[in-house]
């Protein structure tokens, strides 16, 4: 069989293919067999009826349709197995010469006479790695300066100081009447009141933060809490430099590899996607992303070329990191994917991959996270 390959833009190849007799012969069997289960033959069971009878009760345009429709399949198939491509979607399928083969479907023989199949396939992007096992990237800097710490303490005592003073102004004249009545005296009632009066009249007039206000919210000392603080800011500033980081090792990927040709199918998925969970987050809120667009005074247009540039960055950067993972052989087993999904605390979300398709979008996105932690290993970076 003659199988042809020609590249397209937009990452898509036209395959072209002639069957041979035995491929039409092969399939013309099996989609007799297909055809047998539909066939009501007297005196047998359906599907159990011999071919040959079978055969004598089929019209032959029908056979040939059913035989082009199994055709279809098995060259597709041989064509991957030859030429190594790897499709993203199945193809489409054209007969390029449509009306005269279906002129002469009233033999079989004609099928190989005049089939000519043609298939338009997106297949993933061609990806020359380069320089992605020593990659220069920077690594920015954990910085916690004093004054961000200062500030941070600065914020708690005010709040603090607010809820104290609105407490006092909202309890002054709100004594519980059973004070009074359970106490063993007046006096010891008044007493007790006037004492709660001074810790708070003391309380309110603190303007600095001092290690008495530390005790107060539950620290031993103002340098406990400011230790405290400062490991807080620092686990927070770490997780920012670490996307930084990453995203300057995205960029670095980018400029080395060059322009890599998307299939216009895949951005069209993801824009669609991106459009749809735009619009369902609005909806929760109560608004319309119709209803934004008006009163910024833009139009879908112009967010559409803004989310497009960012979603071909992103599917860039997805293509690169599985060509990574499928030059050094990186895998997921299921023992990870199981992993991850045992992760999952909510039981209506866990449910959901039950399903091998969830199951296997899991393996790809762990996957993907190994490629990217085998480049970070790697990469020569400065700090800054």
């Amino acid at each position: 069989m003659s199988i042809q390959i020609k590249k397209l833009p937009k990452s898509q190849i036209k395959v072209t293919a002639r069957p041979t007799k035995k491929q039409v012969e092969r399939a013309s069997q099996e989609a007799l067999r297909k055809l047998s289960k539909e066939i009501d033959v007297p005196g047998f069971r359906r599907g159990k009826a011999p071919v040959g009878a079978v055969r004598e009760r089929i019209n032959e345009t029908k056979l040939a349709l059913e035989t082009i429709d199994f055709l279809a399949d098995q060259i597709f198939r041989q064509a991957i197995s030859e030429h190594s491509f790897r499709p993203l979607h199945p193809p489409q399928v054209v007969i390029p010469n449509q009306e005269k083969l279906y002129q002469n479907l009233s033999s079989l023989d004609n099928l190989r006479e005049f089939l000519i199949l043609e298939y338009i396939v997106d297949i993933k992007p061609e990806i020359e790695l380069k320089n992605y096992s020593q990659l220069q990237a920077k690594h920015p800097e954990v910085v916690v300066k004093e004054n961000e710490v200062d500030q941070a303490i600065n914020n708690l005592f005010s709040e603090w100081k607010g809820k104290q003073e609105a407490s006092a102004t909202g309890q002054e004249s709100q004594r519980e009447p059973e004070e009074i009545v359970t106490a063993k005296t007046l006096s010891e009632a008044e007493q007790k009141a006037k004492q709660e009066d001074e810790e708070k009249e003391a309380q309110s007039k603190k303007n600095t933060p001092d290690d008495e206000w530390a005790q107060i919210i539950g620290s031993p000392s103002l340098t406990a809490l400011k230790t405290k603080v400062r490991d807080f800011l620092r686990g927070i500033r770490e997780a920012e430099t670490e996307k930084q980081f990453e995203q300057n090792i995205f960029d670095a990927l980018l400029t080395e590899m060059g322009e890599i040709d998307l299939p216009e199918s895949i951005v069209a998925q993801e824009m669609k996607r991106q459009e749809t969970q735009v619009r369902q987050q609005m909806a929760g809120s109560g608004t319309s992303l119709d209803q934004v667009l008006e009163k910024q005074k833009k139009t879908l247009d112009d967010v559409r070329t803004k989310w497009r540039a960012a979603v071909e960055k992103q599917l860039r950067i997805d293509f690169i990191l599985d060509r990574i993972a499928q030059e050094e052989k990186l895998t997921v087993g299921d023992d990870e994917v199981n992993q991850e999904i045992g992760r999952i605390k909510e039981p209506k979300v866990k449910k959901q991959f039950e399903n091998s398709g969830p199951q296997e979008y899991i393996r790809f996105m762990l996957r993907q996270r190994k490629a990217l932690e085998w480049v970070k290993e790697r990469v020569v970076s400065s700090a800054g």
